[in-house]
């Protein structure tokens, strides 16, 4: 990652938190990202639907801490219709 990525974390305590995990800098954005054969993708998955609060780095931690959070990577092998 450290030759350059596309940031498409919509919440800002997220993309903090994420920069700290990674030692990167990773600026919040909610730009659309289309992916492509061999990209590769690093996702947050939360395993409840957060609307309407606005979480702070410490609740995005704790969510990790508490196994309601966690990392995925997702490479892209082929792109296909359904």
């Amino acid at each position: 990652m450290e030759g350059g990525f596309v940031s498409a974390v919509g919440h800002e305590a997220a993309a903090r938190f994420l920069s700290r995990v990674l030692g990167l800098e990773v600026r919040p954005s909610r730009e659309a990202v289309f992916l492509y054969e061999g990209d590769v993708a690093i996702v947050i998955q939360f395993g409840e639907r957060i609307q309407g609060v606005e979480l702070g780095e410490d609740e995005v931690e704790r969510f990790f801490r508490e196994g309601r959070a966690r990392f995925l990577k997702v490479v892209v092998d082929r792109i296909g219709v359904a």
